[in-house]
């Protein structure tokens, strides 16, 4: 059965099931629930705790005959069981199945997983845990979820808050939960009368806020410039190599450019955006920069990075001592609908 994660302890309250499935793309809260299991393990005699790594030379024989043998002090044992990649292979898939739909008596077998694909959700093992134990996925904390999940973790630390104090801190802690989870803790701790103000939050709190190349992405396309060279700059500082910002920007403006030439040639917008399998959630961000951006202004873009690939490679320096970054910058602005216009020269790639 699904269960979702507040909703866990109160689940295993009445007795462990043979088998739990814990994933999702956040590590903090996947761990979290991980102790909510072990708590209710302890709780109700499972004093023995067997970890197992499943990596690609894994022994699922190993895991199988554990599972079932005899416990060296004759108590109940949970045994967890790390799969990172959420893809345990056919001997693991079918090893994982067996257990869950015939569990052995006073063992339990608690599977950690990192962001499970849709193609898994089918797969025989994980609907044989989902069928006789327990699954509890814990979804992505990405930018637009952040803000509620900081107001319920300060309310669940006991914190009343000021006006602003959620947006402060997810300008300072976006994409890095951990973190956040530790400054707010720490808040707990240091607020005066369990209350926090703006200033508190700027007198205790580091700027942890980690980024990837996707959200520069997303954000120059949604028109933000000013989170978009924000995150650019975060992906600086953290050492993200170009040529991967290169990848990512080239990939959405060839993309973009293709459907701006559909639309012009008379296409609808929900035709293009269908027929070029633009994700639902990215379905309104792409729309409005196609409405904002003419196809003429993406071709720019293209060019500007094919500038930024030269200086990239060395071949061309264009910027003060040939900084790709500062090329970043001006594809950010493109990108962004602010006005950007190339000279004859650089339309023509005959820079020098």
């Amino acid at each position: 059965m699904r269960v979702d994660a507040p909703s866990l302890a109160k689940r295993l309250g009445t007795g462990l099931p043979g088998a739990c499935l814990l994933c999702g793309p956040e590590p903090l809260l996947v761990e979290e629930s991980c102790d909510v299991v072990r708590h209710a393990a302890r709780a109700q005699g499972f004093v023995e705790r067997l970890r197992f790594d499943a990596d690609s030379r894994f022994d699922w024989d190993a895991l199988a005959g554990q599972s079932r043998s005899l416990s060296l002090f004759a108590t109940r044992r949970l045994i967890e069981l790390r799969i990172p990649s959420g893809r345990p292979g056919e001997v693991g898939g079918r090893c994982i199945a067996e257990l869950a739909a015939e569990p052995v008596a006073d063992t339990s077998l608690m599977i950690i997983a990192g962001r499970i694909e849709r193609a898994v959700r089918s797969s025989k093992w994980f609907k044989a845990v989902e069928r006789h134990g327990i699954v509890v996925e814990h979804p992505l904390v990405d930018a637009g979820a952040l803000p509620g999940w900081i107001r319920q973790r300060l309310r669940s630390e006991g914190l009343s808050f000021d006006e602003g104090v959620v947006e402060r801190l997810s300008h300072l802690l976006e994409g890095n939960l951990l973190a956040a989870a530790q400054e707010i803790r720490l808040l707990a701790l240091l607020a005066p009368d369990n209350r926090v103000r703006v200033d508190d939050v700027d007198a205790i709190i580091a700027d942890h806020a980690r980024f990837d190349v996707f959200a520069f992405v997303d954000a120059c396309l949604a028109g933000r410039l000013p989170r978009a060279l924000r995150i650019l700059g975060g992906l600086r500082r953290e050492g993200i190599a170009p040529p991967l910002i290169q990848w990512a920007l080239a990939r959405e403006a060839r993309a973009m450019a293709v459907m701006a030439e559909q639309l012009e040639g008379g296409a609808a917008i929900a035709q293009v955006l269908q027929a070029n399998r633009v994700w639902e959630k990215n379905k309104k961000t792409v729309a409005a920069a196609l409405r904002r951006i003419e196809r003429r202004r993406w071709l720019d873009v293209v060019r500007l990075l094919a500038r930024a690939d030269r200086v990239l490679k060395g071949r061309e320096s264009v910027t003060i001592d040939g900084d790709v970054w500062q090329e970043f910058e001006k594809i950010a602005l493109a990108l962004s609908g602010k006005r950007w216009l190339l000279t004859a020269q650089q339309r023509t790639g005959q820079v020098t």
